[in-house]
Protein backbone atom coordinates (compact mmCIF):
# COMPACT_ATOMS: atom_id res chain seq x y z
CA UNK A 1 0.00 0.00 0.00
CA UNK A 2 1.67 3.30 -1.18
CA UNK A 3 2.71 5.51 1.84
CA UNK A 4 -0.30 8.13 1.05
CA UNK A 5 -2.80 5.71 1.21
CA UNK A 6 -1.76 4.34 4.41
CA UNK A 7 -1.53 8.01 5.98
CA UNK A 8 -5.32 8.66 4.70
CA UNK A 9 -6.53 5.45 6.34
CA UNK A 10 -4.75 5.72 9.43
CA UNK A 11 -5.79 9.49 9.95
CA UNK A 12 -9.18 8.68 9.36
CA UNK A 13 -9.52 5.45 11.71
CA UNK A 14 -7.88 7.10 14.19
CA UNK A 15 -10.64 10.49 14.28
CA UNK A 16 -12.96 10.81 16.72
CA UNK A 17 -15.63 8.86 15.00
CA UNK A 18 -13.92 5.69 15.46
CA UNK A 19 -10.84 5.89 17.27
CA UNK A 20 -9.54 2.90 16.03
CA UNK A 21 -5.41 2.71 16.44
CA UNK A 22 -3.17 0.79 15.30
CA UNK A 23 -4.42 -1.59 12.99
CA UNK A 24 -2.07 -4.66 11.80
CA UNK A 25 -1.58 -4.85 7.56
CA UNK A 26 -3.86 -7.38 7.05
CA UNK A 27 -6.82 -5.09 9.25
CA UNK A 28 -5.48 -2.17 6.83
CA UNK A 29 -5.61 -3.67 3.69
CA UNK A 30 -9.40 -4.92 4.47
CA UNK A 31 -10.21 -1.08 5.54
CA UNK A 32 -8.53 -0.09 1.97
CA UNK A 33 -11.07 -2.70 -0.01
CA UNK A 34 -14.30 -1.23 2.27
CA UNK A 35 -13.56 2.11 1.38
CA UNK A 36 -12.97 1.08 -2.51
CA UNK A 37 -15.43 1.60 -5.15
CA UNK A 38 -16.19 -0.99 -8.15
CA UNK A 39 -15.00 1.73 -10.54
CA UNK A 40 -11.89 1.67 -9.65
CA UNK A 41 -11.10 -1.22 -10.97
CA UNK A 42 -9.37 -2.64 -8.28
CA UNK A 43 -10.79 -5.54 -5.30
CA UNK A 44 -13.66 -3.87 -4.33
CA UNK A 45 -16.37 -3.82 -1.04
CA UNK A 46 -19.33 -4.97 -2.74
CA UNK A 47 -19.53 -8.37 -0.72
CA UNK A 48 -18.25 -5.90 2.93
CA UNK A 49 -21.24 -3.70 1.85
CA UNK A 50 -23.73 -6.72 2.42
CA UNK A 51 -22.33 -7.68 5.47
CA UNK A 52 -22.21 -4.46 6.91
CA UNK A 53 -25.55 -3.98 6.05
CA UNK A 54 -26.40 -6.80 8.49
CA UNK A 55 -24.19 -5.52 11.19
CA UNK A 56 -25.49 -2.18 10.91
CA UNK A 57 -29.23 -3.91 10.69
CA UNK A 58 -28.59 -6.20 14.09
CA UNK A 59 -26.69 -3.70 15.96
CA UNK A 60 -29.17 -0.57 15.33
CA UNK A 61 -32.35 -3.34 15.81
CA UNK A 62 -30.84 -4.01 18.73
CA UNK A 63 -31.20 -0.82 20.42
CA UNK A 64 -34.09 -0.16 18.98
CA UNK A 65 -35.53 -3.17 21.09
CA UNK A 66 -34.37 -1.86 24.21
CA UNK A 67 -35.56 1.63 23.79
CA UNK A 68 -38.84 0.78 22.56
CA UNK A 69 -40.86 0.49 25.73
CA UNK A 70 -40.39 3.63 26.69
CA UNK A 71 -41.68 5.05 24.05
CA UNK A 72 -44.21 2.61 23.35
CA UNK A 73 -47.80 4.05 25.03
CA UNK A 74 -46.66 7.47 22.54
CA UNK A 75 -46.16 5.05 19.30
CA UNK A 76 -49.22 3.01 20.25
CA UNK A 77 -51.45 6.23 20.46
CA UNK A 78 -50.10 7.71 17.17
CA UNK A 79 -50.48 4.12 15.22
CA UNK A 80 -53.13 2.07 16.14
CA UNK A 81 -53.48 -0.99 15.27
CA UNK A 82 -50.18 -0.83 14.13
CA UNK A 83 -48.40 -3.87 15.38
CA UNK A 84 -45.22 -3.33 17.56
CA UNK A 85 -43.12 -5.52 15.00
CA UNK A 86 -44.07 -3.64 12.37
CA UNK A 87 -43.03 -0.21 14.00
CA UNK A 88 -39.92 -1.12 14.82
CA UNK A 89 -39.50 -2.71 11.17
CA UNK A 90 -40.28 0.63 10.08
CA UNK A 91 -37.71 2.61 12.48
CA UNK A 92 -35.16 0.05 10.86
CA UNK A 93 -35.84 0.90 7.71
CA UNK A 94 -36.06 4.52 8.20
CA UNK A 95 -32.62 5.02 10.11
CA UNK A 96 -30.39 2.65 7.62
CA UNK A 97 -31.94 3.93 4.28
CA UNK A 98 -28.90 5.14 1.86
CA UNK A 99 -30.43 8.81 2.65
CA UNK A 100 -29.47 8.39 6.40
CA UNK A 101 -26.10 6.52 5.77
CA UNK A 102 -24.90 8.44 3.44
CA UNK A 103 -25.94 11.69 5.69
CA UNK A 104 -23.96 10.55 8.38
CA UNK A 105 -20.96 9.17 6.63
CA UNK A 106 -20.61 12.35 4.83
CA UNK A 107 -20.06 14.04 8.41
CA UNK A 108 -17.56 12.17 9.17
CA UNK A 109 -14.06 14.33 8.17
CA UNK A 110 -11.77 12.75 5.63
CA UNK A 111 -14.63 9.99 4.82
CA UNK A 112 -15.28 11.14 1.00
CA UNK A 113 -11.73 11.59 0.37
CA UNK A 114 -10.92 8.22 1.26
CA UNK A 115 -13.58 5.97 -1.40
CA UNK A 116 -11.60 5.41 -4.37
CA UNK A 117 -13.23 5.79 -7.14
CA UNK A 118 -12.84 5.43 -10.99
CA UNK A 119 -12.14 8.72 -13.37
CA UNK A 120 -14.93 10.16 -13.33
CA UNK A 121 -17.02 8.28 -11.25
CA UNK A 122 -19.39 10.72 -9.18
CA UNK A 123 -19.60 9.97 -5.63
CA UNK A 124 -23.65 9.50 -5.01
CA UNK A 125 -25.47 8.26 -2.00
CA UNK A 126 -25.43 4.97 -2.56
CA UNK A 127 -21.87 4.61 -3.10
CA UNK A 128 -21.22 6.51 0.14
CA UNK A 129 -23.84 4.53 1.93
CA UNK A 130 -22.49 1.46 0.66
CA UNK A 131 -18.57 2.52 2.04
CA UNK A 132 -20.17 3.46 5.09
CA UNK A 133 -21.47 -0.31 5.20
CA UNK A 134 -18.40 -2.30 4.59
CA UNK A 135 -16.49 0.15 6.70
CA UNK A 136 -18.37 -1.41 9.43
CA UNK A 137 -17.93 -4.41 8.39
CA UNK A 138 -14.13 -4.15 8.24
CA UNK A 139 -14.34 -2.24 11.98
CA UNK A 140 -16.19 -5.83 13.13
CA UNK A 141 -14.11 -8.05 11.38
CA UNK A 142 -10.69 -5.89 13.13
CA UNK A 143 -11.98 -5.22 16.49
CA UNK A 144 -15.61 -6.95 17.20
CA UNK A 145 -18.56 -6.55 17.73
CA UNK A 146 -18.39 -4.41 20.79
CA UNK A 147 -16.45 -1.77 19.16
CA UNK A 148 -18.81 -1.89 16.32
CA UNK A 149 -21.80 -1.18 18.62
CA UNK A 150 -20.25 2.01 20.48
CA UNK A 151 -19.17 3.36 16.98
CA UNK A 152 -22.27 2.57 15.85
CA UNK A 153 -24.39 3.81 19.18
CA UNK A 154 -22.71 6.81 19.28
CA UNK A 155 -23.20 8.07 15.72
CA UNK A 156 -26.80 6.87 14.99
CA UNK A 157 -27.07 8.58 18.67
CA UNK A 158 -30.06 10.77 18.42
CA UNK A 159 -31.68 9.01 14.60
CA UNK A 160 -32.31 6.07 17.58
CA UNK A 161 -33.40 8.16 20.24
CA UNK A 162 -35.87 10.11 17.81
CA UNK A 163 -36.84 7.46 15.88
CA UNK A 164 -40.04 7.52 13.97
CA UNK A 165 -41.68 4.85 12.18
CA UNK A 166 -41.54 4.99 8.22
CA UNK A 167 -44.05 7.94 6.87
CA UNK A 168 -46.23 7.26 3.91
CA UNK A 169 -44.09 9.90 1.88
CA UNK A 170 -46.60 9.14 -1.50
CA UNK A 171 -49.40 9.66 0.33
CA UNK A 172 -48.53 13.52 1.76
CA UNK A 173 -47.45 13.91 -1.48
CA UNK A 174 -50.41 12.99 -3.36
CA UNK A 175 -52.46 14.85 -0.53
CA UNK A 176 -50.40 17.29 -1.20
CA UNK A 177 -50.39 17.75 -5.15
CA UNK A 178 -54.53 17.07 -4.78
CA UNK A 179 -55.11 20.05 -2.66
CA UNK A 180 -54.82 21.82 -5.76
CA UNK A 181 -55.98 19.25 -8.28
CA UNK A 182 -58.89 17.52 -6.70
CA UNK A 183 -60.57 15.95 -9.48
CA UNK A 184 -57.21 14.78 -11.60
CA UNK A 185 -56.05 11.20 -11.28
CA UNK A 186 -52.87 11.01 -9.51
CA UNK A 187 -51.19 9.05 -12.47
CA UNK A 188 -52.45 12.04 -14.50
CA UNK A 189 -50.20 14.54 -12.09
CA UNK A 190 -47.60 12.12 -10.55
CA UNK A 191 -44.85 10.03 -12.12
CA UNK A 192 -42.49 8.32 -11.30
CA UNK A 193 -39.16 7.87 -13.23
CA UNK A 194 -37.07 5.00 -11.97
CA UNK A 195 -34.16 2.96 -12.81
CA UNK A 196 -30.88 0.95 -11.63
CA UNK A 197 -28.26 3.18 -10.59
CA UNK A 198 -25.38 2.76 -13.33
CA UNK A 199 -22.80 0.48 -11.62
CA UNK A 200 -24.14 -1.29 -8.89
CA UNK A 201 -23.97 -5.24 -9.00
CA UNK A 202 -26.84 -7.56 -9.17
CA UNK A 203 -26.69 -8.35 -5.86
CA UNK A 204 -26.58 -5.42 -4.30
CA UNK A 205 -28.64 -3.11 -6.42
CA UNK A 206 -29.43 0.24 -5.64
CA UNK A 207 -32.31 2.39 -7.68
CA UNK A 208 -32.41 6.10 -8.70
CA UNK A 209 -35.79 8.03 -8.76
CA UNK A 210 -37.45 11.50 -9.75
CA UNK A 211 -41.16 11.98 -8.86
CA UNK A 212 -42.63 14.64 -11.66
CA UNK A 213 -45.60 16.33 -11.03
CA UNK A 214 -47.96 18.69 -13.75
CA UNK A 215 -50.33 20.86 -12.67
CA UNK A 216 -53.38 22.55 -14.62
CA UNK A 217 -51.66 24.22 -17.43
CA UNK A 218 -48.11 23.35 -16.43
CA UNK A 219 -45.79 21.02 -17.99
CA UNK A 220 -43.93 18.21 -16.15
CA UNK A 221 -41.57 19.62 -13.51
CA UNK A 222 -39.36 17.18 -11.24
CA UNK A 223 -40.52 18.09 -7.27
CA UNK A 224 -37.97 15.40 -6.00
CA UNK A 225 -35.36 13.19 -6.42
CA UNK A 226 -34.16 9.68 -3.98
CA UNK A 227 -32.45 6.55 -3.98
CA UNK A 228 -32.68 3.33 -2.55
CA UNK A 229 -32.20 -0.33 -2.58
CA UNK A 230 -35.25 -0.92 -3.89
CA UNK A 231 -37.12 0.60 -7.01
CA UNK A 232 -39.89 1.53 -4.43
CA UNK A 233 -38.11 2.69 -1.91
CA UNK A 234 -36.27 4.95 -4.29
CA UNK A 235 -39.30 6.32 -5.26
CA UNK A 236 -40.48 6.65 -1.08
CA UNK A 237 -37.68 8.74 -0.78
CA UNK A 238 -37.93 10.83 -3.97
CA UNK A 239 -41.70 11.66 -2.45
CA UNK A 240 -40.08 12.78 0.69
CA UNK A 241 -37.46 15.16 -1.28
CA UNK A 242 -40.58 16.67 -2.86
CA UNK A 243 -42.79 17.68 0.25
CA UNK A 244 -39.82 18.90 1.90
CA UNK A 245 -38.98 20.82 -0.97
CA UNK A 246 -42.74 22.11 -1.76
CA UNK A 247 -44.25 22.11 1.77
CA UNK A 248 -46.68 25.07 0.31
CA UNK A 249 -47.33 23.36 -2.83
Amino acid sequence: MEKDRREQLLTLLESPAFFIERPDDTALTRYDRALTHSSSGEPDNERMEFFGDCVLDFLIGQELYHSFDRRLLQLRERFPGTKDEALLTDMLHEITNDRNLASIAGNIPGFDDAIRRGPGQILTPSIRAGAFEALIAAIFDDRGIKKARDIIRELFRHRIEHAEPIVSWKNRLQECVQKHEPSANVGDIIQYRTCREEGTPDHDARHYSEVYVRRTGKDWRCWGTGHGRRGKDAEMDAARNAVERHPED
